[in-house]
């Protein structure tokens, strides 16, 4: 796990620097997880709210746990999708609720997890949910709703927990197991 949070925290680091964005790492003891948070701006990474004004969120757990009693395997990552707009961007449908930048940073982040291919259809699926909840919200105004938990042969037999639509999440909120090679 260490060398998992070095290379995620290296990567979105050294691309945050390029783009004037900001990464916080923070150890959860209460789950044994680190919380890696990414950030366009560093306002929203300070003051009380700092947790819920990222761009998007990985937890690397050096624990791993189900997420849900329903899982065959561990959870080792759980991802959250906040908002992928900055504080800038003025028409957020004009860009499809994602601006590249961000999108790029969270590709690295998958990727980087991942692997090339696999992350690839990892963004792919997430992708997919966060433009299904920003279009519910934003266009039809609706809350989205999306749960499952099982595996995936689309994303190279991962063991997904979706738990997209709870009070809890109020994001595209989802987990996976790890593929050992």
């Amino acid at each position: 796990m260490n060398k998992e949070v070095y290379e995620v925290v290296r990567n979105l680091v050294m691309y945050a620097k390029e783009n004037n964005h900001y990464v916080k790492v923070f150890l959860a003891s209460e789950n044994e997880g680190v919380l890696i948070h990414y950030y366009h701006n560093k306002r929203y990474s300070e003051g009380y709210r700092w947790m819920y004004n990222s761009n998007f969120m990985v937890m690397i757990n050096v624990m791993p746990y189900k997420l849900r009693d329903d899982l065959e395997q561990d959870t080792y990552y759980i991802w959250q999708m906040l908002n992928f707009v900055t504080d800038k961007t003025e028409d957020w449908a004009s860009v499809n609720y994602r601006e590249p930048k961000i999108t790029k940073a969270f590709e690295i982040a998958l990727k980087t997890i991942y692997g090339e291919d696999l992350g690839q259809s990892v963004l792919e699926f997430a992708l997919t949910e966060y433009d299904n909840e920003r279009i519910d919200w934003f266009v039809n105004g609706k809350n989205y709703y999306n749960f499952f938990a099982g595996y995936r042969e689309d994303l190279g037999g991962l063991e997904v927990c979706n738990d997209n639509g709870s009070a809890e999440s109020a994001a595209v909120f989802f987990g996976t197991n790890k593929i050992f090679k």
